[in-house]
This record gives structure tokens, C-alpha cells and sequence, in this order.
């Protein structure tokens, strides 16, 4: 979606973004592409999404064939999700620490499938968020879009100050396989 079509779609559902949930609105087709490009979707995988928002990586995802799992706090968002993909996405309403899979089922600690997450992560849910998917089972691979600040924390070399044990356990499960900067003009920034 272009910034144009962003704002016109909000302004249809009358939403304003919510700094405090860190509602910010991916708008470059090239950063969507890639987020799918690194996931290495294969036709029907599961793939967690953590707040699809207006939808526009949730597009790509089931265009890849992708069985979508997303989790969204807020309601007006949920709703349009329902509305824009009906049954084709597994949509939980709720708080993603809460719900880091949404509503993919496990069983005795196993997930019933294995499945990665492609998510654009809220600032202020992504340590929590990631401790909370850690509890296992984990994915088997995790694409995010996150803060520089908290991927600085998370990918933290051992001796750093900002190594912790979210990052120690980050590191121990997965292998980071690089990261790049997505520019702020790649995301919808409301001016009132």
C-alpha cells in the first residue's frame, strides 16, 4: 500500500495509529518482498504474524501460500483483518506477549506443525514478546522487523552491556543470518 492508500484507509475506518501500541504502517512494497523473500515461504506453511495492522504483509503472505496466523490488540484493525481476508487468516484479538503464536494450537509443548513468524514488531512488546515465543515450541524460523535499538539488544555479543539473557537465549536457539535497515520512509507516519 502507498502512503496515499494508507491514509485513505485509515480515514475509511477512522483510526488514528496508537503510538502507544507502535502502530506504524509498512508502505514499501520492496520491504514486504524482501520480509517474504528471507521467511523461504514454501506453499502452505504456517506463518505467525504479530499485528497485521492494515493487512499489508498479511496480503503477501497468503499470496505465498502461507496458512496465516495473525494476533491483533486493536479492535478496529481485528475487524478490518476479518473483513479483508475473511477465513483465509486465523485471526486471534488480543495481546501478542499473551498470545505470541495467536491460535495456533500446541500440544503437549509441540507445536501441531512446524511454522515461522514474518512480523513487524512493536518497540515497546519486543523483548517480552520474544521471551514469550521462546517458552517453546519455537519456530522454525523467525523473519522480524524490529527497532535498531532492540535488534542491538537481541543480536548483543557476549562481554557487551547490552547482552542479557533474552539475547543469550535468542542466540542459543537461532543463528542470526543478517540484517539490513528499513528507512522510516518505509512506513506511514500519521500528521494529524
Amino acid at each position: 500500500m502507498t502512503p496515499t492508500a494508507t491514509r485513505q484507509l485509515l480515514e475509511q475506518l477512522q483510526h488514528r495509529p496508537r503510538q502507544p501500541l507502535g502502530q506504524n504502517f509498512l508502505v514499501d512494497a520492496n520491504i514486504v518482498r524482501k520480509s517474504i523473500d528471507l521467511a523461504h515461504l514454501s506453499e502452505g506453511e504456517t506463518v505467525v504474524e504479530v499485528g497485521p495492522g492494515l493487512g499489508t504483509l498479511t496480503s503477501a503472505l497468503t499470496e505465498a501460500g502461507a496458512s496465516v496466523y495473525a494476533v491483533e490488540l486493536d479492535p478496529v484493525l481485528a475487524e478490518h483483518i476479518r473483513q479483508q481476508f475473511g477465513s483465509s487468516v486465523d485471526l486471534c484479538v488480543g495481546d501478542a506477549v499473551q498470545f505470541p503464536r495467536g491460535n495456533l494450537k500446541t500440544e503437549q509443548n509441540r507445536a501441531l506443525s512446524e511454522f515461522k513468524v514474518v512480523a513487524n514488531l512493536p518497540y515497546a512488546i519486543t523483548s517480552p514478546w520474544i521471551e514469550a515465543i521462546l517458552q517453546g515450541p519455537l519456530p522454525k524460523r523467525m523473519v522480524l522487523m524490529m527497532q535498531k535499538e532492540a535488534a542491538d539488544r537481541l543480536l548483543a555479543q557476549p562481554g557487551g552491556k547490552h547482552m542479557g539473557a533474552v539475547s543469550i537465549f535468542l542466540q542459543a536457539a537461532y543463528h542470526a543470518d543478517g540484517r539490513h535497515t528499513v528507512a522510516r520512509q518505509c512506513f506511514f507516519r500519521f500528521r494529524g
